[in-house]
């Protein structure tokens, strides 16, 4: 445990950018960014409007993890909607106060162009969908995964999460199971809409668990392996 901590560095992060309350923990909500570059800009962002929407931690492409305020604390990472809950049937929770998040640095959903490459997304305000965003550059193909069939959440193509990404967040994940007692035991139903989730059970989960409209994380094969091997 001790070399997790030692690899973790402390964002100077405002403690007006999230709620410092100190909550019990019993649940993990796993992200990713939806962005290129690294993931101080992506907490740039998060300074830079007064929302308070946060994690605890980004987990930078090279694995590196950066700490924008401790897990007793909390920040709005999940967008829970309260009419999910009433379509289910389930008793509205505030997960995103009993919950850790953490997000990894990726850009998530990709689309393919005329070349045939890989782009990142964005929106287009004149056509009302979704575009490749060619000025960020094509992604290479060994950083790509395909779904194939329905694929995930509509989306047919992703960015890999790296290895070293993948490493960083097992061993988070093994402090806050030791630090929060969270199990960590997994479930192939945490992939989409999950009502143990939504009911506030202990596990570690994905942002597509609690909110219709997101598709991170992806099921990459490599980070299905690491979190089967944490139970």
């Amino acid at each position: 445990m001790s070399d997790i901590l030692s690899k973790i560095v402390k964002i100077d992060f405002p403690e007006n950018q999230f709620i410092k309350e100190e909550a019990v923990k019993n649940q993990i909500y796993l992200h990713h960014t939806v962005s290129g570059g690294k993931a101080k800009g992506d907490i740039d962002y998060w300074l830079s409007n007064p929302s308070r929407v946060a994690t605890a931690i980004v987990i930078d492409r090279d694995g590196t993890p950066l700490q924008c305020f401790s897990t007793r604390h909390w920040g709005y990472h999940l967008g829970l909607e309260e009419k999910l809950f009433r379509e289910l049937l389930i008793q509205y929770r505030p997960l995103d106060k009993t919950s850790i998040g953490v997000e990894i640095d990726s850009w998530g959903a990709l689309i393919k162009h005329t070349d045939k490459k890989y782009y990142p997304m964005k929106w287009d305000t004149v056509l009302k969908k979704e575009v490749p965003y060619l000025a960020a550059g094509s992604i290479d193909d060994n950083k790509v995964v395909e779904y194939i069939g329905q694929g995930h959440r509509g989306f047919h193509a992703f960015e890999k999460y790296t290895e070293a990404q993948i490493q960083t967040l097992k061993e988070l994940l093994l402090l806050w199971k030791d630090k929060w007692n969270i199990p960590l035991k997994y479930s192939d139903d945490i992939w989409n809409i999950n009502k143990r989730a939504l009911r506030g059970e202990p596990g570690v989960y994905n942002h597509v668990c609690v909110n219709k409209g997101k598709s991170d994380c992806h099921p990459q094969i490599e980070l299905i392996q690491m979190l089967q091997t944490l139970s």
